[in-house]
């Protein structure tokens, strides 16, 4: 429920998680510092660009750990069509949106035609122009130690949080990152990920959902 965003419908009566969850799917395009990469193609500790919002620059921060990776999953998602281009997520992961409260995300089955904008690459606010369903290919949740970044190509990049289903993530980022800290310490295997074609989610997250999931919806 909290980090990769998954609908409550799509979940068994023991909270246990069904295929239908969803991410961002693996084509989903990121900047590296050598380039775009797909997302499927990323791995722990590389860097992609994300945002400072201390600062208010573009800033690459290293993907911490994999919340969700799994490589052969199809399930539904929403492809919004943007001034930018399409974004494709989940209906509940979180897109930062322009104007309004500063830096202040919204999921993306929130997001309204003609009158929700999102945050692009070079800080403009890029129209939503539609929003409609389609077929996601992998799923992919990566946590970067800025919790966020930016998906799509180079300036044309849409400003997303690496949390889903929920509401105003920037609150929770401190909480989240000292409690891996401090799990690493005891666990320093935490992160890491045997087999990157296998279905995966993080155990904080299998631990999170059925316990805190209702809290954060």
């Amino acid at each position: 429920h909290v980090l990769c965003g998954i609908n409550a419908e799509y979940m068994g009566q023991s909270g246990e998680v069904t295929k239908d969850d969803s991410c961002f799917p693996g084509e989903t395009i990121v900047t590296t510092r050598t380039g775009p990469k797909p997302m499927s193609e990323l791995g722990i500790g590389e860097e992609i660009l994300g945002l400072n919002h201390a600062t208010g620059n573009p800033e690459f921060s290293a993907v911490r750990a994999w919340m969700h990776h799994d490589a052969k999953a199809e399930v539904p998602m929403l492809a919004v069509d943007t001034d930018a281009g399409v974004v494709v997520a989940s209906p509940r992961h979180l897109l930062a949106v322009a104007g309004g409260v500063e830096a202040a995300y919204e999921f993306v089955d929130e997001l309204v035609p003609e009158r929700s904008s999102l945050v692009a690459l070079n800080g403009s606010a890029v129209s939503v122009r539609g929003v409609s369903r389609t077929l996601g290919r992998g799923l992919y949740a990566p946590l970067t130690w800025s919790s966020n970044f930016y998906v799509g190509e180079a300036e044309k990049g849409i400003l997303a949080h690496s949390y889903a289903r929920l509401r105003n993530p920037r609150r929770y980022e401190a909480a989240l990152h000292f409690v891996l800290s401090a799990v690493e310490t005891v666990v320093p295997s935490l992160h890491d990920l045997d087999d990157a074609d296998e279905e995966y989610m993080h155990p904080f997250a299998r631990v999170a959902m059925p316990v805190f999931g209702p809290v954060f919806l």
